[in-house]
């Protein structure tokens, strides 16, 4: 019966999801006239006129394009606990998220926002599920994260929301996972990874969700490399003794822990088949779907998966997304890019070659070019106006008359290997840390995102000689320094999804070379901005001298 109404809802929101495309201009106008309208009497609307905005070019002249800096000072109200704020529906959660600028962002949810979230996830299953009937049949494997990180001064809860989410699903839908709600609540990342293989190997899973691939890699790698301790566990019902775990979760665990010989001989067994390898494709056979984010640096972890899977699995990328909202809504498998939820969100887009102008020209969602890369600018349900989300996106193609959007990158000096949203900030930070520490002067850096081995390079150029004796010293402090100055960063280091950054020395007058070749190649020198983060190598004859990769 549940399944049967799933699915009938499912398909009447795939039906308002296809309707919305033809037309993606009235329904972006429209929604916008309403978003304004709703929130006409907040103070951010009285502030900025929603009450007189007759159109979307009014719009843009009353309310600047912002960061999540420009709208902090507004944020900071709800959280002290003023109501009406940026909208009139009240926030009821904050997700917590890092920004790119170091801090932690609370970025407000409020029931409508949360509603519409809901619906866009449980279109992209109805999708799923009608090509992958499979997807259905067992259980499946999510991960989530600690539901409540706090309470703001203003008694407003903040958090994970997929952890908010799990815990507010009905019972059935709970039921469905292989992993309880008390993995989330595990902090030591080995640990958590064994302690969800534990509940979740012996388990006819069908479905696996997770935006990074990566955090499902580094399970299944768990579970390989402790198999012993694993198949016992199984086998007598226990919990391994060596895991890190918060008060009163072991007890949780144990609770749905039961011994299992013969799944534990079978396991066993498989393994034994395989030359000691314990792979999700004997151990989860009816596994069909793996929902994960297919494109850009993160999605080279996906590229792995067949490494673990059958060829029969279906990947799926689960859609441009972050804790401000779901923008995407892949609709096929095995690509990264899917049509822009138009009915959710209003969407402006930056051309990227305009982006660093102070006044950029701005389009609507049905004035893209295909094949064009653009800084997407957002609009949301919960009170984020105009707001410059820092993803750059390409336009991939079209579905009826809207776009389809693949994430490229985070804009410019920002990188995301596995989540941890690197800002040249960041890097600024390590370097004048590690500069200290070891009396060395760094003259110019560069730094290369390596979405191949999952790691940062410094390429440095030292002033005052080239101390090679000195390199593993400085190595040290910069690594020590950006874990110091991104937390995201030293968590993924921490759970062996980022490996430790290295050290190029670079010849002396190697930058000058770099801006020169680019002012050669058509750049003007007065408005030139070298990237000090990118994804490209330096030339290898530059290089004097490495640390260890």
């Amino acid at each position: 019966m549940m399944q049967t109404l799933a699915a009938w809802y499912g398909a009447w929101l795939w039906r308002n999801f296809e309707r919305a495309s033809r037309n993606p201009e009235a329904v972006q106008r429209r929604l916008l006239a309403n978003i304004l309208h709703a929130n006409a009497d907040t103070a951010f609307g009285r502030s900025h006129g929603f009450s007189s905005i007759k159109s979307l070019a009014e719009y843009q002249q009353s309310v600047p394009i912002r960061t999540f800096k420009g709208l902090s000072a507004w944020v900071d109200r709800i959280e002290a606990g003023e109501p009406a704020v940026l909208t009139r529906d009240p926030v009821v959660f904050f997700n917590q998220s890092s920004g790119t600028s170091g801090k932690q962002k609370l970025i407000p949810v409020t029931r409508q926002w949360l509603q519409d979230t809901g619906r866009l996830r449980m279109t992209w299953g109805a999708l799923a599920t009608r090509a992958h009937p499979g997807l259905m049949s067992g259980k499946t494997v999510s991960v989530v994260y600690a539901a409540s990180g706090g309470n703001t001064s203003g008694g407003i809860e903040y958090g994970s929301l997929s952890g908010r989410v799990f815990l507010q699903s009905p019972k059935p839908l709970r039921q469905r996972y292989a992993l309880p709600y008390a993995i989330a609540r595990i902090a030591d990342p080995e640990s958590k990874q064994y302690a969800a293989m534990r509940m979740a190997v012996s388990q006819d899973v069908s479905f696996l969700f997770s935006t990074n691939p990566a955090t499902v890699l580094a399970m299944l790698e768990t579970a390989e490399r402790r198999q012993d301790e694993l198949l016992r566990d199984i086998h007598e019902g226990t919990l391994s003794e060596a895991l890190l775990l918060p008060p009163g979760v072991r007890e949780d665990l144990l609770g749905l822990c039961r011994p299992d010989a013969q799944a534990a001989r079978r396991l066993a067994a498989l393994a034994a088949q395989n030359s000691g390898r314990l792979r999700p494709m004997d151990y989860w056979p009816n596994c069909a779907v793996f929902g994960c984010w297919l494109g850009s640096t993160v999605g080279v972890a996906a590229r792995r998966i067949p490494d673990w899977f059958s060829p029969s699995l279906a990947l799926r990328d689960v859609g441009l997304a972050a804790s401000e909202g779901v923008f995407t809504l892949p609709i096929q498998d095995n690509v990264p890019y899917g049509p822009l939820t138009v009915a959710s969100n209003v969407y402006e887009f930056i051309p990227v070659a305009d982006a660093d102008q102070d006044d950029p020209p701005v389009l609507a969602a049905w004035e893209l070019e295909v094949g064009a890369e653009y800084v997407l600018v957002i609009t949301t349900l919960a009170g984020l106006y105009r707001y410059n989300i820092n993803d750059v996106v390409r336009v991939t193609g079209k579905f009826n008359a809207t776009p389809m959007l693949e994430f490229v990158r985070k804009g410019s000096d920002n990188a995301n290997l596995a989540g941890e949203k690197m800002d040249v900030a960041h890097l600024l930070e390590a370097v004048d840390k590690a500069q200290k520490a070891t009396g060395l002067h760094i003259a110019h850096f560069r730094v290369q995102a390596d979405p191949q081995q999952m790691r940062y390079r410094f390429y440095l150029e030292l002033s005052g000689g080239v101390p090679v004796d000195s390199l593993d010293k400085l190595a040290d402090e910069l690594e020590q320094s950006l874990q110091a100055a991104n937390a995201y960063y030293a968590k993924w280091i921490n759970e062996k999804q980022l490996l430790p950054s290295t050290v190029c020395l670079m010849q002396a007058g190697w930058f000058g070379r770099y801006v020169n070749d680019a002012i050669t190649q058509g750049a003007r020198h007065g408005q030139f901005k070298p990237a000090l983060l990118t994804l490209q190598p330096e030339p290898a004859h530059e290089i004097v001298a490495r640390t260890a990769e």
